[in-house]
């Protein structure tokens, strides 16, 4: 068996007794085939911060004023707490 481009192969095998429901996956990746999604995930990690806006501006104009990128600012406020909390000293400087 050969894989396509876009692994509609799967969708047949998986879903064969509901054809209703074929190609769920595409459809519930917004339409992207599911090598299209995984080139989409980041080679680099990435922290997702959830707050109220208003904290968000502040902290915006505050990583402004200190005249860093956000990524900067970010990565070493996380490498000073990993540090405080007697984290991995590799985790603090590959942060740095």
């Amino acid at each position: 068996m050969t894989t396509t481009e876009d692994d509609d192969w799967l969708d047949d095998v998986i879903l064969s007794d509901d054809v209703s429901q074929k190609f769920w996956a595409r459809r519930a990746l917004g339409g992207m085939s599911v090598n299209d999604a995984m080139m989409g995930v980041p080679h680099r990690g990435q922290l997702l911060a959830v707050t109220p806006i208003a904290v968000h501006r502040k902290i915006q104009d505050h990583i402004k004023a200190s005249g860093r990128t956000q990524s900067e600012w970010l990565r070493q406020a996380v490498a000073l707490k990993v540090a405080q909390e007697g984290g991995d000293p590799s985790i603090v400087e590959a942060l740095s």
